[in-house]
């Protein structure tokens, strides 16, 4: 996204949100020489037993295609994942990487139960 950044990982025992996050945009700061200052702040929503990463992960990867950024037939360049055969969506993706189009259109309340920046 132009202005924002959706992140999914594993939180393991060492290192506190915070202190991930604050690593990560270091390191993105130095690999890409960012010149700008990131917000001071950042939104979390830590996964409950109830909701699945599946759900988050193909909302993430919908959100340019929803917002018009990118077109139906293109690839936003920005995805990424280490392991996309992880998640399920993935299969159904064409083979250059694009959603089907009637995902995009999906209404809004398809994604109702994701509670991004909670």
């Amino acid at each position: 996204m132009p202005d924002h950044v959706h992140v999914i990982f594993t939180l393991g025992a060492r290192l506190s949100a915070g202190q991930c996050v604050g690593r990560w945009k270091s390191d993105v700061r130095r690999a890409c020489a960012y010149q700008h200052n990131w917000l001071r702040d950042f939104f979390e929503h830590r996964l409950r037993a109830d909701e699945l990463v599946e759900d988050y992960a193909l909302y993430v990867f919908l959100n340019p295609y929803r917002a018009r950024l990118v077109g139906a037939n293109e690839t936003w360049p920005w995805w990424w994942a280490p392991q996309l055969q992880f998640f399920r969506f993935s299969e159904m993706l064409s083979p250059a990487g694009t959603p089907p189009p009637e995902w995009i259109d999906w209404p809004d309340d398809r994604f109702t139960h994701i509670s991004i920046g909670e």
